[in-house]
């Protein structure tokens, strides 16, 4: 609309122009070496347009000519640059879709136009990936290393590369060098904690856990928990090579694990596997009281069997009958947990105080419970009928019960189960990666008849015991069972705490900051 009232305006005013000219004649003369032209004024102003029309036409052919050659060399460049982008974004497309061919043939076209574009070297690694020539892609990312604009992009593709292939070493070293060159990328952060991890290399594992928080890369509760779990695994490694001395550094190995411990404490007071630790290292030290007093005050809002075996230990000098009544006082604090009445249990069979055995699992087994008798209970009654009554086929009832009875809490990992818990996950090889739970998956075997059962072998009551107070599932050497699915819990060290786990997934490539923008140092 303004530029149709603008056209308007001026057509208007051209119209006035020539009817004032019309109605106001004149004369121009030019008088030019000698020459002399009359005409009228209206037709002079029309020559002298026409003129200088032509004067502008001569003009652009002159500037065309001298600056031809440059803008063909221009519109070819541009050309070429058009192509290659198209190149570039089709041979993207193509590479996500998982198309080798038409993936090749644009890497190659870009190649071609764009040779020097940080995306074409990119192009051409994925494609070489995508064909699965693992040498040509590391080519291509070691050759983005030359050019600073793409040298952070090379490190992450050589990471990438190493890391599917195995290369843990490689791995952590192009890990290393991203994250020395740019702290502010969480990917690399990540990268190189989870390998440190891996390797159990705490020490390097704390130290970047603390730049990448410094650097606003970690929110503070997920860094005090990644703290917390490395000093726990700090104060089992200690606990460990305190048990494997026999001179005078034994006190100095169990003070090193205490103080790790209770450091891990400080964030989480109720992490289980560190109470159970400092429990076990007061115990070693004689410390038997303040080892006591740190499991009466979380056993109420945290029990667990690690924290339970923990405690027993601590008054294995004692007679059985006092160490009931010291466990009497402790499950007190949380009388309807179930591991309250197991921890109870145990201590009246040793104690042979078979009423109270009974009496602490009756919630379990009579249906008041909302949880079936679980695997554990189970043995524990097996346990009871054995050793206050001697009715072994009773006995053998309940451990054919335990065989199909939902399996109690353990460490749960990726197609991994344990009653240990580990800072890393030995399969997937995921830092923290196991949580206390139910197992999903429950053995299922056929229901036995009293009248099929197979005969008593002599196993005893107290061993029944002893394997539920482990929390290991044992079926019975005579009754023919399957073996369990899960890792038993006197398995090999070397299969879950020192076998070296497989490397960690793709951190991604996402940057979030999660603390404020100050850009002040944080401290734990």
């Amino acid at each position: 609309m303004f530029r149709l009232i603008t056209a308007f305006i001026g057509i208007a005013l051209l119209c006035f122009a020539a009817i004032w000219l019309t109605n106001h004649p004149g004369s121009l003369t030019l008088d030019w070496y000698g020459y002399q032209v009359h005409t009228s004024f209206v037709l002079g102003v029309v020559l002298v347009a026409f003129a200088a029309f032509i004067l502008l036409v001569i003009l652009r052919l002159l500037l065309a000519l001298v600056r031809g050659p440059s803008g063909f060399l221009s519109f070819m460049s541009a050309r070429r640059e058009r192509k290659g982008l198209a190149a570039l974004s089709d041979g993207m497309v193509a590479v996500a879709a998982g198309d080798v061919r038409s993936a090749r043939k644009h890497a190659r076209d870009a190649a071609k136009l764009l040779p020097d574009a940080p995306l074409t070297g990119l192009l051409t690694a994925q494609s070489a990936q995508l064909e699965g020539r693992d040498k040509d892609a590391a080519k291509s990312f070691e050759a983005m290393l030359d050019n600073p604009k793409t040298e952070f992009l090379g490190l992450r593709g050589l990471f990438i590369q190493a890391r599917r292939l195995g290369d843990r070493d490689n791995a952590q070293n192009y890990a290393e060098r991203a994250f020395a060159r740019n702290p502010r990328t969480r990917w690399a952060a990540e990268a190189l904690f989870e390998l440190q991890a891996a390797e159990e290399d705490w020490v390097a594992a704390i130290d970047t856990l603390d730049r990448a928080f410094n650097m606003k890369l970690l929110p503070r509760e997920l860094a005090r928990r990644r703290r917390m779990v490395i000093l726990t695994a700090q104060a089992l490694e200690a606990e460990t090579a305190a048990h494997a001395q026999a001179d005078e550094g034994t006190d100095v190995a169990y003070e090193r694990a205490l103080r790790l411990a209770n450091e891990a404490l400080v964030i989480d007071p109720l992490f289980p596997p560190a109470v159970a630790i400092a429990t076990r290292c007061y115990g070693a030290l004689d410390r038997t009281k303040k080892g006591a007093r740190l499991v009466e005050d979380v056993w109420s809002q945290s029990p667990h069997p690690e924290i339970a075996d923990a405690y027993e230990g601590l008054f294995l000098k004692e007679s059985a009958i006092d160490r009931l009544a010291r466990i009497r006082t402790l499950v007190a604090k949380r009388p309807d947990h179930i591991e309250s009445q197991l921890m109870l249990t145990r201590a009246a069979i040793l104690s042979r105080d078979w009423s109270t055995a009974r009496l602490a699992l009756r919630s379990s087994i009579d249906g008041s419970s909302p949880r079936a008798a679980s695997r554990r209970v189970c043995i524990l009654m097996a346990a009871i009928e054995e050793g206050e009554r001697k009715d072994s086929l009773a006995a053998r009832t309940w451990l054919g019960r335990a065989l199909g009875a939902p399996e109690d809490p353990q460490w749960l990992g990726d197609n991994y189960r344990s009653d240990r818990w580990s800072p890393i996950d030995p399969v997937s090889g995921q830092f923290d990666g196991l949580k206390w739970d139910e197992p999903p998956l429950k053995l299922t075997v056929a229901p036995w008849s009293r009248a099929g059962l197979p005969q008593d072998d002599g196993q005893t009551a107290s061993a029944l015991a002893a394997m539920a107070g482990a929390g290991a599932l044992a079926a019975h050497p005579a009754s023919g069972t399957a073996p369990s699915t899960h890792a038993p819990a006197d398995a090999d060290a070397t299969d879950s705490l020192f076998r070296l786990p497989p490397l960690p997934d793709d951190p991604g490539v996402g940057d979030d900051e999660y603390a404020d923008s100050s850009g002040a140092e944080k401290h734990w």
